[in-house]
């Protein structure tokens, strides 16, 4: 069975209270074997982190404050997140983070403080960061740009494979600096839209070397599943895409995509 990994979902939210084994041995059986589970705060870490310990081989968590809590969690949230990665070194990443000015649910200023928090984290504990970018991309480049003059001036191990640039959209800024500077781009359902032709043909300039496969579950479910919650099982629709898209068999296709994943994430 060709091997397939989701290098973002979010599986311990409500959407899989009821269903959450099934929906992991659906995953298996489609040839799933590795799930990136990013928090998107202190309490959603934990739960990343637990659902590690359920599925042990299979689901490996992040932990990090999302953009969009920014402002609404209270100042230990930060604490809380740290106390996670001392107590859990198994910790794959951290994320998922970065900017959000589309929802603005929390301030620029909170948004931008929080990311910068979990930037220090990454460097601390040498963890490549899931970064979540909308509506922001000049504006989280900035912060970034700070962040791994930092990492080069310390040679610091991340310099090479610092990260991941979740759901990648089709930014032209965010594919630029993110090519200069080591940046993995996950590939979500959106590619398999109709009217993701943009997207595809960025793609193609990117090259299959710097792409993960992912679903961001319970969202952006693909094409043949649009209207239903999405769910790790749903990535073969996306790595499909992508073998079409380049030209490939679907086996070679997701070797390559696993191969990617395993050189920022770690996780073998």
């Amino acid at each position: 069975m060709i091997s397939l990994t989701d290098t973002h979902c979010h599986l311990y939210q409500d959407d899989f209270a009821s269903d959450l084994d099934r929906t992991v041995n659906r995953a298996l059986d489609a040839g799933v074997d590795k799930i990136l589970v990013p928090g998107v705060d202190a309490g959603t870490s934990r739960q990343a982190v637990e659902l590690a310990s359920q599925y042990p081989g299979l689901i490996f968590p992040a932990v990090g404050i999302h953009p969009n809590y920014a402002s609404t969690r209270d100042k230990g949230e930060v604490v809380r997140i740290k106390e996670i990665l001392i107590e859990n070194p198994g910790i794959t990443a951290i994320g998922e983070i970065g900017l959000d000015y589309y929802h603005e649910w929390s301030s620029r200023q909170d948004q931008t403080e929080i990311l910068k928090t979990m930037l220090q984290l990454a460097d601390e504990f040498n963890l490549p960061v899931c970064l979540h970018v909308r509506d922001s991309a000049q504006e989280i480049i900035q912060v970034l740009d700070d962040w791994y003059i930092s990492l080069v001036r310390h040679n610091h191990p991340l310099v090479q494979k610092p990260g991941i640039f979740h759901s990648y959209s089709g930014s032209d800024v965010i594919c630029k600096w993110g090519l200069e500077h080591g940046f993995m781009f996950g590939v979500s359902g959106m590619l398999t839209y109709p009217k993701s032709q943009a997207l595809r043909d960025n793609l193609l300039e990117i090259g299959l070397d710097r792409l993960l496969s992912e679903t961001d579950a319970p969202y952006l479910s693909p094409q043949p599943t649009r209207g239903k919650r999405n769910e790790p099982a749903f990535v073969r629709h996306t790595v499909e895409e992508i073998a079409r898209l380049f030209n490939v068999s679907l086996g070679l296709a997701a070797e390559k995509l696993n191969q990617n994943a395993e050189l920022v994430l770690h996780w073998d």
